[in-house]
């Protein structure tokens, strides 16, 4: 019963998270829809549970999303995959805090690796499968700081919101190491 529940849970979160992210994307006006929902929603999970399921929750719901896309497949896991894990070690040996602009600094951070390392493989793909997809340099790199911005700074309002209004009992730590 217990595998049955966790399955049809992962499964409501998955379809749900997929709504959330095509409402933002959707409705949200030109700037506010460059908001990451997944990689906004992995980060702050992980920082209120502090558990590693979340990265295989990640990679499925990127998995989902890699079926829809017309770029080569893999594209979208391995960014994320490389973004969170890079993540997960700054988040132990880096920044161990977990106040407010802590975390929007962590989610500006993930962001950035996210689209660097895609950058990266999309720019390949196009060198490599000469793919009739163009991406102009100038316009990448003022959608991809539109992204970390406004993500970090809508991470920084779910986490205040999450852990001191609605959440306030879990104890923070106090420690900033650099």
């Amino acid at each position: 019963m217990s595998l049955v529940y966790l399955l049809l849970r992962t499964f409501f979160a998955l379809v749900s998270l997929f709504f959330l992210t095509c409402f933002v994307i959707y409705s949200l006006p030109h700037p506010l829809n460059s908001i990451n929902i997944i990689l906004l929603t992995s980060v702050v999970y992980f920082l209120y549970k502090e558990k590693k399921s979340i990265f295989w929750f990640s990679a499925l719901f990127h998995f989902f999303l890699e079926l829809y896309s017309i770029h080569l497949f893999g594209l979208l896991i391995f960014s994320s995959s490389v973004a969170l894990l890079v993540f997960f070690w700054v988040y132990k040996q880096v920044l161990t805090n977990t106040s407010w602009y802590a975390v929007s600094v962590l989610i500006l951070f993930v962001v950035g690796v996210y689209k660097m390392v895609y950058g990266a493989l999309f720019y390949l793909q196009k060198i490599f499968f000469s793919s009739g997809q163009s991406l102009l340099f100038r316009e990448y790199i003022v959608s991809s700081m539109q992204e970390m911005v406004y993500t970090a700074i809508a991470g920084g309002v779910v986490y205040v919101l999450i852990f001191y209004v609605i959440l306030p009992q879990k104890k923070q730590k106090k420690i900033f190491r650099l």
